[in-house]
């Protein structure tokens, strides 16, 4: 049995499609995250934007020129905003949403033994504290490691916090865990989450204290996209006696202080700019 995961969308897609990935590949299915010819599609979604959106239900179309007969099965944030417009789709046998994505790849297996029934719609309710189940492969090169997942920042123009849900942070133990079997096999780890800045808030501890406890490894390390609001000299030290790249993506969505505000951004371009300079 072959299948493929494809997904859309952001690294922490990405990082959750490698996860199921490994489930099925260690329940001894063949797996690929490349369009190709297989039995069955895992097509993780994206709803960032109408584009991204627009993307994830032509994915269907896509598969299934690829293979007509094939089952396909849907997940992600795409679904999460709208199951029924996949539930209407040819082929597709049930679709779920962002929470539970660390046992998808059981359910499919499960499903793959019945009889074929008429789709299901298995969107629940979004997680309130972190799913701690999802371990993707390291590569040779580069491993990604899921540190935060959910948004509390409501911008005025982002549909993220309502289909992933608040921000919620994995241990800094599990994280530290998996980090380290990833080192032994990957040369950079890359610390990547819905919104990484708010690492800790909700556990007791902080974005500081995590670049630390990964100090020890030796590998390259780097984050993934950070508020300018987290940018302190502490930060900064600890990134550097940690191994951490010098490197780092600021997000900046205008150069108006007044667009900013009303766009609900957290932040003024002077703050910005000290951010920057430090």
């Amino acid at each position: 049995m072959k299948g493929v995961v494809f997904s859309l969308g952001c690294k922490v897609n990405t990082y959750e499609g490698q996860s199921i990935m490994r489930t099925l590949a260690e329940a001894g299915a063949i797996v690929s995250d490349k369009l190709e010819t297989a039995d069955f599609y895992i097509i993780n979604t994206c709803s960032v934007t109408a584009e991204a959106d627009r993307k994830s239900r032509q994915a269907v179309a896509r598969v299934l020129k690829l293979n007509p007969n094939a089952l396909v099965y849907i997940c992600g944030c795409g679904s999460q905003n709208d199951p029924d417009a996949f539930l209407q789709k040819d082929n597709v046998r049930f679709v779920s949403g962002v929470g539970g994505k660390g046992k998808i790849a059981e359910a499919v297996l499960a499903d793959l033994k019945k009889e074929a029934h008429a789709a299901e719609n298995r969107t629940c309710d979004l997680p309130k504290t972190y799913e701690d189940e999802l371990f993707p492969h390291s590569t040779r090169t580069r491993s990604y490691i899921k540190v935060q997942d959910g948004c509390n920042n409501f911008c005025s123009y982002c549909i993220i916090p309502y289909l992933r849900g608040r921000s919620r942070s994995r241990s800094m133990l599990s994280i530290v865990e998996e980090a380290t079997v990833a080192a032994a096999h990957s040369k950079e780890l890359v610390l990547t989450g819905v919104d990484i800045s708010a690492y800790g808030k909700d556990i007791g501890t902080d974005l500081t204290a995590l670049v630390r406890a990964l100090g020890p490894l030796s590998v390259r390390k780097r984050l993934g996209s950070l508020e300018c609001t987290v940018v302190t000299d502490e930060l900064l030290h600890a990134m550097r006696e940690s191994g951490f790249c010098d490197h780092f993506h600021l997000s900046l969505q205008s150069g108006s202080s007044s667009v900013l505000k009303r766009m609900n951004r957290k932040y003024t371009v002077e703050r910005y700019l000290r951010a920057v300079q430090d």
